[in-house]
């Protein structure tokens, strides 16, 4: 079910509709504002049409940058995944013929 939570990013109110938990929603629109905040502070931009762009650019790269750390952790993982099965494999390879004890 959805609700209606009231938010502020960068000065702004905004209503927002959302299945998520309200303290959620709040913790987003904290980081946003955070962020916008941040990126008006070391870019001297005043539009709030340009620092809620550049905010977005910052986010999508952070986002980036985490889904390629992700990536090159789950190709780790299946390596050694692979290297595992494999001596597994050997061994039950050296045990066959042999009587079970």
């Amino acid at each position: 079910m959805q609700k209606s939570v009231e938010i502020r990013i960068y000065g702004q109110r905004y209503t927002v509709k959302a299945s998520s938990s309200q303290s959620y929603i709040k913790d987003l629109a904290n980081y946003v504002d955070r962020k916008m905040r941040e990126m008006a502070a070391a870019s001297k931009v005043n539009s709030l049409g340009k620092v809620a762009v550049l905010t977005a650019l910052n986010i999508a790269d952070e986002l980036h940058q985490q889904q390629e750390a992700a990536q090159k952790k789950e190709g780790t993982l299946r390596k050694t995944e692979k290297r595992v099965s494999d001596m597994i494999q050997s061994i039950e390879k050296q045990f066959e013929g042999h009587p079970s004890s």
